[in-house]
């Protein structure tokens, strides 16, 4: 005796249901949460990082409204516990614990008036047929998320710590001798920082010493410690930047990349930042001595038009905020290069790499005589060495100096390389151009000293004044007879 009607029931049912209780409005408790299906092969559901609420809803509430209404009171918990993840809550199935389908977002218009709680709070017994209202029933409403879903999350939140970031610096050449890189008593900005380390995400393939990876500086999270400015350029300035993280490979010829103790790993990673607080030291020095030389006019206007300006990336030491995490890692983050990766000047060298040409080769060949410049006023002591980047930024390079010091700059320092710069570097069209010599013995022979083209500044304590103090570099200018 079934009729097309009949198909109307559920419909009919629903407008019944609203209407006969929209007269008199109970309020009911049910509790919200967050949960994910467990893995593939296993049945039921997990609550997601301890979300879930208790909601007090009309009796009459529709399918829709209550999607909506949980949607309302577990979002600020899921944003903080997601760290802010991507994934919707909008986009999830909503069921009536434990798996029981109510809201399906694929569908949002299926029966969307339909009052989805009458069920569960009227019952009816075999003695009485007559439904009646329990207002204390135990009803779990859940919001669904698959599996994977889940993961991804997980694996989000892991990449975002709370780090403690110490900027590194420019600072004057006749400072740093004094003034070591001491990142534990300088100012600091706290941080949330996403690094993706995943090995499919590695920026190249691991180095030496570090695996490069994508990063990204939440900057609206900067905390109000006693941190330099973000206004002036720095890596919060910088549009994408890079996490590096030291390695090491043991020596059973196994040749995955390993990862130091946490104590060892800060060791290192400062290590590697004393090398860019070097680094973008030696290089402003060249700079004031090209500009001083500039000035005097005895620089050929052809050779200073092709000077490069080239500058150290943006960098900054990256620890986690709570000393106690055994699992944190310590990042040395760097401002990203983009474009072609050149080197222009191998590690163990004091000549341009054989492969560049054109623009390439003339910033090659200035850095070996930013070599000579470093390496000749540090009253040859230091001079920088594995010159990288792309365009007009420089990263990586390496201090050399003798085996007195080298123990301060990581295993990069190559102390046969520094010991033979004098006869393996070879003075160029910018050595010449300023008026710097080449480093020649002379065995047999008169020398003929010409003038002297720079004087490097250092700061000296003279009873109670301060002054400048000018040390001039002669340049002799061998003629063999």
């Amino acid at each position: 005796g079934y009729t097309a009607n009949h198909q109307f029931h559920h419909q009919h049912r629903s407008k019944m249901l609203h209407a006969a209780s929209s007269s008199c409005v109970q309020i009911v408790t049910i509790q919200a949460a967050l949960h994910h299906l467990k893995p593939e092969g296993k049945s039921g559901t997990l609550l997601v990082g301890n979300i879930e609420r208790d909601m007090h809803v009309s009796l009459s509430t529709t399918r829709t409204e209550l999607h909506l209404d949980i949607i309302r009171h577990l979002q600020s918990p899921w944003t903080e516990w997601s760290r802010k993840h991507s994934l919707t809550l909008e986009s999830l199935e909503m069921h009536k614990s434990p798996m029981m389908l109510l809201f399906d977002p694929r569908q949002p218009l299926y029966d969307p008036d339909a009052v989805v709680l009458h069920d569960f709070f009227l019952h009816s017994t075999t003695k009485d047929l007559v439904p009646k209202f329990y207002a204390s029933t135990k009803v779990a409403i859940l919001l669904v998320m698959m599996h994977a879903q889940y993961e991804s999350v997980q694996l989000w939140r892991e990449q975002i710590d709370e780090l403690v970031v110490y900027q590194i610096h420019s600072i004057k050449f006749q400072d740093i001798i004094t003034t070591p890189l001491d990142v534990m008593s300088s100012p600091f900005d706290l941080v949330s920082i996403s690094v993706d380390s995943d090995a499919k995400s590695m920026i190249g393939t691991a180095r030496s010493f570090k695996t490069c990876h994508p990063a990204l500086l939440h900057t609206t999270s900067l905390s109000t410690t006693p941190g330099p400015s973000t206004s002036q350029s720095s890596i919060f300035t910088a549009t994408h930047v890079i996490a590096k993280r030291v390695f090491f490979r043991k020596r059973d010829g196994n040749s995955k990349c390993q990862r130091f103790s946490k104590e060892d790993e800060l060791g290192r990673t400062l290590d590697e930042a004393n090398c860019l607080y070097w680094a973008t030291c030696l290089m402003s020095l060249v700079y004031i001595f090209v500009d001083e030389m500039l000035q005097t006019q005895t620089v050929k206007q052809t050779v200073a038009n092709e000077v490069p300006h080239l500058r150290l990336i943006y960098a900054a030491v990256a620890i986690p905020e709570d000393v106690l995490d055994r699992a944190g890692a310590a990042y040395l983050l760097e401002e990203r290069i983009e474009g072609k990766f050149i080197k222009y000047i191998n590690n163990n060298s004091a000549a341009p790499a054989h492969h560049l040409r054109g623009e390439e080769e003339k910033i090659g060949l200035f850095l070996c005589f930013a070599q000579h410049v470093q390496y000749q006023l540090t009253n040859e002591v230091v001079y920088l060495s594995d010159f990288q980047g792309s365009g007009d930024l420089l990263t990586d390079c390496e201090v050399m100096t003798g085996p007195d010091y080298m123990s301060n700059f990581g295993e990069g320092n190559c102390t046969e390389a520094f010991r033979t710069f004098k006869t393996t570097h070879k003075c160029n069209v910018f050595c010449r151009a300023f008026g710097l010599q080449p480093f020649i013995i002379a065995k047999q022979g008169s020398y003929n000293f010409l003038s002297i083209h720079w004087l490097l500044i250092s700061h000296c304590r003279l009873g109670s004044r301060q002054h400048d103090i000018c040390i001039y570099h002669y340049f002799a200018r061998v003629s063999l007879k």
